[in-house]
């Protein structure tokens, strides 16, 4: 069987070129494309474990909050990914022995055709033959009667496409600029380099080195982005700071992160592990390629003799068309919208920037009343969709009047993917209208409202507000039948503080299934009836924590003291100190299951911390917000910094 045209041959007067060889490259470039084909299987068998484990730990609440969408499909298939990747990483580090060692062309040294000819046949004879697995593409490219290339090609734009779906989605995510223009240029970087693999004329560069390419881009567009770009914020979370979840700048990030990172809809789904199906696929195609001998008219090619065909098929040049058509595309747009941006408002703390739009696009909007120099009774002008764009997803309002809180509900309305409000230290003393449909999290804090607001017992709360925390000033009593005149039945996680309530809503008891937090801090509670707390821990079986802390109670709540439930009793009386802890199981006493810090049951068996100052508990210190009974010197110079700018402002008080 001769050799194809055009290809370098041995003559029987010729001796083996010195010059670089494709079996000298394919020898040089074996071990490291091995390792890198180990290692990704490695990295994406972590990232998959990763995140079978954040699915699986992740509560009602975390699922209703982030919108994530069929998490038991999801965790199926990240086990499948899993389970793809582990077994594919150890049959290539335990098969290394198997794979053609191609080093026949460096140590040639024949002085004719027919010992060229003894040395082939003997490689072929002592090489083990090996037949490629059956995959999909393969058998598809084989129905077609199509070429080798097909099956790559079709590889490659399924996954392109997803790579460009990914690169929109994070353009509408992610608020570094810098990552959104490092991922497009890296989408763009794919189409632009790796299509030109193809149009080589030796196989080894249109299938190994084209699938290794291809796989350098895929990794480093899939886990490899987002574990060095995106995965920080929440190792240091996780690992450093807890008290991040109070930031609202971390909130924005991590909620914009989460549609980005988990499963949020069908397409979303469909293209997430299609991308990482398809990167699997190549990655395997690469190793295959790997294991295939080759020819002995092809092992002494010089390398320089590899050149691109002069006239490629049709359906090859179309491919490369297309290709660089989308990633200058890419290219252009991220120029375009970069360089064209509108300005956002100075209330704009933290902004996207999408792909296909020039406009602000602020995610992050804090209006500091006193720092804007705001004096007025309204702040409506300040949150216009028209000038802050339809991405806006935190909104934090501190310092303002606002005797009628936020006047202009309906426009409000228009941020489809608003997902946390917060009123910090205003006049508010009324608020109408509902709550824009698609908040998941409602802060007022420190008003001076004497009866809630209408828009909290009137109207229906939004069906997917999870968090909600009330915070009243000093002197403010409410009665406990006028707070909860609404079902607040989907509420997760409540915080009724410093609202002077002297005793405990019944209908938190009874109407709350879904409950996993409770505060009732700073109120005015002296005894808390042992019926309603064996109605609370039946009615809410989610129930982790249970704050009852600065109230004026007596005695312990033993009911309340589960080994599933953290009480949180600091700052409290109890006057009869001898049987105050009647019913409670001391371990957890000793484990701070049951806390008692600033009581008189401190001491002996009762471990307790120091707190700082009265109604200031070691929690909220630090917290990344302005907590009023914190703002004294002794708390870390005044909450740790979270009152800084409200103190030189002058424009805290209790």
């Amino acid at each position: 069987m001769s050799p194809p045209s055009g290809a370098w041959t041995a003559t029987p007067s010729s001796s083996p070129p010195r010059h670089w060889t494709i079996a000298r490259l394919y020898t040089v470039l074996r071990v490291p494309i091995l390792i890198f084909a180990i290692l990704k299987h490695v990295v994406n068998a972590l990232y998959f474990l990763i995140w079978i484990a954040t699915y699986l730990v992740l509560t009602p609440t975390d699922i209703q909050a982030t919108g994530v969408y069929a998490p038991n499909v999801s965790v199926a298939a990240c086990c499948i990914l899993l389970t793809l990747h582990g077994s594919a990483a150890i049959s290539t580090a335990c098969g290394l022995h198997t794979f053609i060692p191609a080093t026949a062309a460096l140590s040639f040294s024949a002085k004719s055709t027919r010992s060229f000819k003894k040395l082939s046949v003997l490689r072929t004879m002592t090489t083990p033959r090996y037949v490629p697995p059956v995959t999909i593409t393969s058998q598809l490219a084989k129905l077609l009667n199509a070429p080798d290339f097909v099956s790559l090609s079709l590889l490659y734009a399924i996954e392109l496409l997803c790579q460009g779906y990914q690169a929109y989605a994070i353009s509408y995510t992610v608020l570094d600029e810098r990552l959104v223009s490092i991922y497009v240029a890296l989408v763009a970087a794919n189409c632009l380099v790796t299509p030109w693999f193809l149009f080589a004329r030796h196989r080894f560069f249109k299938t190994t080195l084209a699938n290794w390419m291809s796989s350098i881009f895929s990794f480093a567009l899939s886990c490899g982005f987002y574990i060095v770009g995106l995965l920080p914020p929440l190792m240091e979370f996780l690992f450093q700071d807890p008290n991040l979840r109070y930031d609202p700048l971390w909130v924005t990030r991590i909620a914009l992160l989460n549609r980005l990172l988990l499963v949020t809809s069908p397409l979303d789904c469909g293209v997430k592990f299609t991308l990482f199906f398809v990167s699997f696929l190549a990655l395997r195609r690469l190793v295959v390629s790997l294991r295939t001998p080759l020819a002995p008219h092809e092992e002494v090619v010089p390398v320089a003799h590899v050149v691109f065909q002069a006239s490629p098929r049709r359906p090859l040049k179309l491919f490369l068309v297309c290709n660089y058509l989308f990633g200058c595309t890419l290219l252009a747009l991220r120029f375009a919208t970069y360089t064209t941006r509108e300005p956002c408002p100075v209330s704009c703390v933290a902004q996207l920037s999408p792909l296909d739009s020039s406009k602000c696009h602020c995610a992050y909007v804090h209006v500091n009343c006193p720092a804007l120099g705001i004096a007025g009774t309204t702040v409506d002008s300040y949150l216009e969709p028209a000038t802050l764009g339809p991405s806006v997803t935190y909104i934090y309002v501190t310092g303002c009047d606002l005797p009628h809180g936020l006047v202009d509900m309906p426009a409000l309305g228009q941020f489809r993917h608003l997902y946390g409000l917060h009123v910090f230290l205003s006049n508010m003393m009324t608020w109408e209208g509902p709550l824009p449909p698609s908040l998941t999290l409602l802060y007022i804090r420190n008003a001076r409202f004497t009866t809630l607001p209408p828009i909290l017992t009137t109207v229906p709360l939004p069906p997917g507000l999870l968090f909600l925390y009330l915070e009243g000033r000093t002197g403010l009593s409410l009665a406990a039948d006028t707070v909860m005149t609404t079902s607040w039945s989907h509420v997760h996680h409540l915080t009724l503080m410093n609202l002077g309530l002297t005793s405990i809503p019944s209908a938190i008891a009874s109407d709350m299934p879904n409950l996993a937090q409770l505060s009732l801090s700073t109120n005015n509670l002296t005894d808390v009836p042992l019926a309603w707390q064996q109605s609370l821990l039946r009615s809410a079986p989610r129930l982790n924590r249970v704050d009852l802390s600065n109230n004026e109670l007596t005695r312990v709540p033993a009911a309340l003291a589960t080994a599933a439930v953290l009480l949180d009793l600091s700052s409290n009386p109890f006057v009869n100190s001898t049987n105050a802890l009647t019913g409670v199981n001391a371990a957890l006493v000793a484990r701070r299951r049951v806390v008692l810090d600033d009581t008189p049951l401190c001491g002996g068996v009762v471990p307790c911390e120091p707190i700082c100052t009265p109604g200031c508990l070691a929690y909220m210190v630090g917290n990344y917000q302005c907590d009023v009974a914190c703002n004294v010197a002794a708390c870390r110079v005044y909450d740790g910094g979270d009152c800084k700018a409200f103190t030189i402002l002058g424009r805290l008080s209790v």
